[in-house]
């Protein structure tokens, strides 16, 4: 299981075999631990943070996972989701600013469209009482994913990555 920003929370990975022997109809869960996110708000949420989590899933992916769902053990929510072992990423595409530059946009497009639909908008537009220091971190952190594209490229192109 990939990445880092999950340190110190309870994450596993259920191997469910299929119907046959073959490995091709097996299927591999996680459960995540669902926490409650260091930016959110002072106001009692009512839903646990796996069914928070799980219904932004479904804002942004309305047709997501047919596995995707929550769960408690040991009076910890979790949140259940079909990890997908046959999925590879083709680094060759990514090198291209173009590709790139158009792989940003339909995240972009995604994430308005989950927005939109939550129909919060105008709330998390309200809530925003710091938007300098949110833009000056966007822009930081714009410089940063230009260095970090930068580094991605000599390593690929290097054979670093394959």
């Amino acid at each position: 299981i990939a990445g880092t920003a999950s340190l110190g929370q309870y994450r596993f990975a259920a191997l469910i075999e299929g119907a046959t022997s073959k490995e091709k109809d097996d299927l591999i869960l996680e459960l995540k631990e669902a926490r409650t996110p260091s930016l959110s708000s002072s106001e009692k949420n009512p839903r646990s943070e796996s069914e928070r989590i799980v219904e932004a899933i479904r804002y942004f992916i309305p047709f997501s996972d047919p596995y995707l769902g929550v769960t408690e053990w040991h009076q910890v929510p979790f949140y259940v989701k079909e990890l997908l072992p046959k999925e590879s990423v083709e680094w060759q595409k990514l090198i291209s600013t173009d590709y790139f530059s158009a792989f940003l946009d339909d995240i972009a497009h995604v994430t308005a469209r989950a927005h939109a639909r939550s129909g919060k908008i105008k709330t998390i537009l309200q809530q925003t009482d710091q938007i300098d220091a949110i833009q000056s971190f966007a822009h930081e952190y714009l410089q940063q994913v230009k260095k970090d594209y930068s580094l991605f490229k000599s390593a690929l192109a290097g054979g670093q990555i394959n």
